[in-house]
């Protein structure tokens, strides 16, 4: 999985959006609306860092995850725990 579970409505509603802007700025391109393109171009790349940011909280929770088994292996105790639902990870 690519992203956290409790990020998976907003990580797929933010692909079906890059994709929309992608087929956006194939039509904007075509009709050679290059302040359309513009407008697109940028969405995407506020959408990409969108879902970037979401896969690196997943990353960051999959290692420090991996660490804590680690850890465990090791005899030491640990436990992963999040205070507050809304937490980055």
């Amino acid at each position: 999985m690519t992203y956290l579970r409790q990020d998976l409505p907003r990580a797929s509603e933010e692909e079906q959006c890059f994709q929309d802007l992608l087929n956006q700025l194939g039509r904007a391109y075509e009709k050679r609306d290059f302040d359309g393109c513009l407008l697109a171009a940028r969405d995407i790349i506020n959408t990409a860092n969108e879902l970037k940011e979401m896969k690196a909280k997943k990353q960051r929770q999959d290692r420090l995850i991996r660490v804590c088994e680690d850890l465990n292996q090791k005899g030491l105790a640990c436990t992963v725990v999040r205070r507050y639902r809304n937490e980055e990870a």
